[in-house]
């Protein structure tokens, strides 16, 4: 229940174009997620995925249901290229 609405909140943002809230919410669903949903992230992302929790720079989530899916991270581009370096990364400004 407490992930679904972070979940709605985030979607409730992004359609509203409250990108100070929608960053509140998408840090908040990544922190319930690292609590919750460790065996499911996938061990080559744990520590980025803490990192970027405890720097509060970007933020990750876990998609799609049933362990099929990928992940979604927030930050700004700039920050993102100096931590994600070693991954590949698409963004919504090279799409």
């Amino acid at each position: 229940k407490e992930l679904v609405e972070l979940n709605n909140r985030c979607i409730h943002a992004y359609l509203h174009h409250l990108n100070t809230e929608l960053w509140g919410h998408f840090q908040a669903v990544s922190a319930f997620q690292w609590q919750y949903f460790q065996p499911m992230i996938p061990k080559t992302f744990a520590a980025l995925w803490e990192k970027g929790l405890q720097s509060q720079q970007y933020c990750l989530k876990l998609c799609g249901a049933g362990g099929g899916g990928f992940l979604i991270g927030m930050g700004k581009v700039s920050l993102l290229n100096q931590y994600l370096k070693d991954f590949q990364l698409l963004t919504a400004s090279n799409h």
